[in-house]
């Protein structure tokens, strides 16, 4: 058994049992003390997480409400974006019916106004008296009113429903503007104001944009302020400013101003101007005409080329319209008339006689150009007077209608101090116009109204070159002034389809002078769509043209059973061979006349296709009162009657167009040419540029309006030169052998009409290669293309300095 331990142990044994106790008590205490707080802590975090459950079922309540909410609002959404659908869809739907029924309108409206023109147009070629031709006058005018009406309406509406877009094509600046303003010169002279445009030194030749649509703008402002102005003048003038970019192809903004010094515009009338379908005021709409939509169309043109309008008016003095657009300048070979000092011109001395100062400062800045020296003064009074001290001038340029004294009186009174060849004179007439007086003689040239620069040099070269052009003499053209001519003994209803613009105008200045008017198209399509609208007696058919060339236009014309009346269809081309002569006769076509085309052959062709007499029937009936004293057509032959060389038979029916085999090969002459062999072995230099006869030839082609004319023409062929020898570089370059055949043979045939006799043959072997498809390395020819083509018309442009 244990031994008791001793007291002391006991003693210490229980202290050490206290100490435990208390220490235990004290950690049971702690103990107690953290667990109340435990549970405090406990209780209080329990509270905020009842809370944070709280407001997370009131942010889960709020969350259900708002994805209600979205819910709702995405319905909605999709209910618009439904309803907005359907209304696009709609409106669509009804912008395609509008679009459908614009078009179904243009055509059943233009087609019976270009009946009504058209027929108006026939009917004047016909006698009348003097009273139905007044009534007659007032239909055609009212029609092309009408036209212009319907095509303001027509154009307003493609831009509203934003279908109209603009071309984008290199074409001439000056050709352009001058075209506009020329267009205008009739109605102007009309009125008795002047027209006239300038065209800043620094402003580019070419640009590459939409030129219809630019010259409708311009047409419509030079249109307004002829219709504006009732005394003064009207100016258009023509800067530009480089934008960005460098060299030919530079973005420029052009500026175009049109003033005139018409009736002016109210200042509060200002903001009415571009409003559609707002015209100044009632009586102005009344008393003017129009639609009131000219000037929002030119407006939004404008703004799509990137440009701005603006108006600056003062009432009773005048009105400018400005316009601006931005486009890129395009090469082009300048002109001898833009190319600074002439040394023919350089240094002579001219004397500018006219009472309007912007006649006189456009004359003085085109001579001063070529560095001439020009002295004008607005009076025949001040122009005797420096004579009488002494000046002396190397050629006098004086407008014919002046107060006080005319432009005769003042000639005649200038040769009391100097002959015609110590001072040759020049006359300003409006059109063209010259009176029947005797005093014309004194005018060894004249100028028409609004003065080109082309024309005014063409003119000053030809004076200073010694070749004089004297009035020519009734009769001169080469029809008989006693006798009717073909048109009034044969007439017809003729449509000309031609593409180039040079050949378009020769051949109706060719047609004129027989006293005939033509239609024209430009392409095969163009053509179908013409017989398709009215008879024609006859069509003048060239057989190259882009879209659709003649051949195709002929099978289509005769395989059309809808046609009232086939017409005869003459074939116009520089092909002469008789491979050509074949494929035409096969396509359907009656008769040949080569190019260039020469007056007697055209009219041998005119006659010998005239229609039938009115026993025939169709639309010779037509003409069957006017030709019943004319010839009949030769009666046709057949190939093998041709081929034997014996002579026509007589018909055994009535009498058809004369069948194309049966053609002399004599009335085929090809264009006159040097020798191949020469061509090829003469450097350009040593080789004429130009058939000696060329310009003569060509005068003797347009008769009295040589003068006139011709200037233009040659101007026309400078453009289509430089055109279509870019054409057909460009072409080149992307082995387009097809278009490099077409503008090699346009250019042929052109280069042929003006006797560019070089230039031809090198068409013509370029035409070659392209048709046999080897184009490859025919750079160097395009290249000397290019170079004969500027000789050419600089020769032209300077007759009797051509061998350069």
């Amino acid at each position: 058994m244990t031994a008791p331990l001793p007291a002391r142990s006991r003693r210490d044994e229980l202290r050490r049992m206290e100490e435990e106790n208390r220490l235990l008590s004290s950690e049971v205490g702690v103990a107690r003390q953290a667990s109340q707080i435990t549970a405090e802590l406990v209780v209080e975090q329990f509270v905020k997480l009842e809370e944070i459950l709280k407001k997370l079922e009131e942010a889960a309540e709020e969350e259900r409400k708002l994805r209600v909410a979205l819910a709702e609002k995405l319905a909605e959404a999709a209910r618009r974006e439904r309803e907005l659908a359907e209304a696009r869809e709609a409106a669509e739907a009804a912008n395609r019916a509008k679009s459908a029924f614009l078009a179904m309108m243009s055509h059943e409206i233009r087609t019976p106004m270009n009946a009504i023109i058209g027929m108006t147009g026939l009917l004047l070629d016909t006698p009348l008296s003097t009273q139905q031709r007044e009534f007659v006058s007032i239909v055609r005018q009212s029609g092309d009113a009408l036209l212009h009406v319907i095509n303001d309406i027509l154009d307003f509406s493609k831009i509203e429903a934003g279908k109209l877009e603009l071309e984008k094509h290199r074409f001439d600046l000056r050709s352009c503007v001058e075209g506009v303003v020329e267009l205008m010169a009739a109605r102007a002279h009309e009125k008795g104001l002047d027209i006239a445009c300038v065209l800043e030194a620094h402003t580019p030749n070419a640009l590459v944009g939409d030129s219809a649509r630019l010259r409708q703008v311009l047409l419509n402002f030079v249109g307004n302020a002829v219709k504006f102005t009732e005394k003064g003048e009207v100016v258009v003038t023509v800067g530009a400013r480089q934008l960005e970019g460098d060299g030919a192809d530079a973005l420029h903004e052009v500026h175009f101003a049109v003033r005139d010094t018409g009736i002016g515009i109210p200042k509060d009338r200002m903001d009415h101007l571009f409003q559609s379908f707002s015209q100044l005021d009632a009586s102005t709409a009344r008393r003017y005409g129009g639609t009131g939509l000219g000037l929002t169309i030119s407006k939004r043109l404008v703004e799509m080329m990137g440009g701005r309008v603006w108006v600056e008016s003062e009432p009773g003095t005048g009105s400018t319209f400005h316009f601006t657009l931005q486009a890129r300048a395009a090469e082009s070979a300048r002109p001898v008339f833009l190319s600074g000092p002439v040394p023919e011109l350089a240094g002579k001395r001219v004397l500018v006689v006219d009472d309007n100062q912007t006649n006189r400062q456009i004359l003085t800045l085109q001579t001063r150009s070529w560095g001439m020296e020009p002295v004008a003064v607005a009076s025949g009074a001040e122009a005797l007077e420096l004579l009488r001290r002494g000046e002396e001038f190397a050629v006098g340029i004086l407008d014919m209608h002046m107060p006080e004294m005319d432009g005769l009186d003042l000639a005649e009174a200038i040769r009391r101090f100097h002959d015609a060849k110590a001072l040759p004179l020049a006359m300003l007439t409006s059109l063209g116009f010259r009176e029947a007086d005797p005093r014309m003689e004194e005018f060894a040239a004249f100028l028409t109204k609004p003065v080109k620069a082309s024309q005014l040099y063409n003119t000053l070269a030809e004076m200073f070159a010694g070749v004089v052009a004297t009035p020519a003499p009734a009769g001169a053209d080469g029809t008989d002034g006693e006798a009717p001519l073909p048109g009034e003994r044969l007439p017809m209803r003729i449509l000309l389809v031609e593409d180039n613009s040079t050949n378009q105008r020769l051949a109706l200045l060719l047609l004129e002078r027989f006293g005939y008017r033509a239609d024209v198209a430009g392409n095969g399509l163009e053509a179908l769509q013409a017989v398709s609208r009215q008879p024609y007696d006859l069509v003048l058919m060239d057989v190259q043209m882009p879209e659709m060339d003649g051949l195709e236009a002929t099978r289509r014309i005769r395989a059309d059973a809808s046609l009232r009346a086939q017409p005869r269809i003459v074939a116009m081309t520089a092909n002469a061979l008789e491979g050509d002569r074949e494929l035409c006769l096969r396509a359907g076509m009656d008769d040949y006349v080569s190019k260039p085309i020469r007056p007697e052959e055209l009219v041998a062709a005119l006659v010998r296709n005239a229609p039938p007499r009115a026993s025939a029937g169709g639309s010779g009936d037509r003409a069957a009162a006017a030709a019943t004293d004319a010839p009949a057509p030769p009666p046709p032959a057949s190939p093998a009657t041709f081929a034997a060389g014996a002579g026509e038979p007589p018909p055994a029916e009535p009498p058809r167009p004369r069948p194309l085999a049966a053609v002399p090969e004599k009335a085929l002459p090809p264009p006159p040419e040097p020798a191949r062999e020469t061509l090829s072995a003469a450097p350009p230099e040593e080789v004429s540029p130009l058939d000696p006869a060329a310009l003569p030839r060509l005068r003797a082609m347009l008769g009295k309006r040589a003068d006139t004319m011709l200037p233009g023409l040659v101007a026309d062929f400078a453009r289509d030169a430089v055109r279509l020898s870019a054409q057909a570089r460009d072409a080149l370059a992307a082995g387009d052998a097809e278009t490099v055949r077409r503008a090699a043979h346009t250019l042929k045939s052109t280069a042929a009409t003006f006797g560019a006799t070089v230039l031809a043959a090198r068409c013509r072997e370029l035409e070659d290669r392209a048709r046999d498809g080897a184009i490859e390395g025919a750079a160097e020819l395009v290249d000397r293309i290019q170079l004969e083509s500027a000789r050419a018309c600089r020769a032209l442009a300077a007759p009797g300095e051509g061998r350069t």
